[in-house]
């Protein structure tokens, strides 16, 4: 019984995989605008009706099949681990990013999509205001109880969220030529400095 659930799952998931992956190339082709249901249909090579069992409109597959995993979510529990995985590598107290240079690797064609010249910016927008969400959370977590930090946490938070789009951009449009961690680790040794700073922490020694 379980086994046959898990193929169900498989299958769902190859087909929402499929259904996104059309999106986002013909988003590159033509833009979103002059997207329609039948161009997505046709290139997933799925019938009207599949494409119904799993969204309503081209709107909802925008937002809810692609933006919403536009960046992977993480839970307090993954940051506090990526936080002290940072610990181990001597970025003590730094940033959890490697998740979202993991997502941009993994996710090459939808990134491409978000940043390209053709889209409306949907997508764009909704990871943009999902990382300021993340890193604001983050930021909180860093700073000590009690601690009135140098600078407003939102401003601190809007900062490293365009600093690290552009940085994204420009691994996607260099060919992704470092790897995640390497990416990862420019951005802490980049970012962390004025960010213990405006905490209030120590330099790290």
């Amino acid at each position: 019984m379980q086994d046959e659930k898990d193929s169900t799952d498989r299958r769902v998931q190859r087909t929402r995989q499929l259904i996104r992956d059309a999106l986002m190339t013909l988003i590159l082709e033509k833009g979103y605008e002059k997207v329609t249901i039948q161009d997505i249909i046709d290139r997933a090579n799925v019938g009207r009706s599949t494409f119904y069992a799993h969204y309503r409109d081209k709107e909802d597959l925008l937002l809810r099949g692609v933006a919403e995993i536009a960046y992977a979510e993480e839970s307090d529990q993954t940051i506090t681990v990526n936080m002290e995985r940072l610990r181990q590598a001597g970025l003590s107290g730094g940033l959890s990013t490697l998740p979202m240079f993991s997502h941009v690797k993994e996710n090459e064609l939808l990134h491409k999509a978000m940043f390209g010249k053709n889209n409306e910016n949907s997508i764009l927008d909704k990871g943009t205001k999902y990382l300021f969400a993340n890193l604001q959370a983050q930021l909180s977590m860093l700073l000590e109880p009690g601690c009135e930090p140098a600078l407003p946490l939102p401003v601190l938070a809007l900062f490293l969220t365009g600093g690290l789009m552009a940085l994204a951009k420009w691994w996607l449009d260099s060919g992704l030529s470092y790897s995640p961690q390497e990416m990862d680790r420019l951005f802490q040794q980049i970012a962390m400095p004025g960010v213990r700073k405006a905490l209030g922490k120590a330099p790290e020694a």
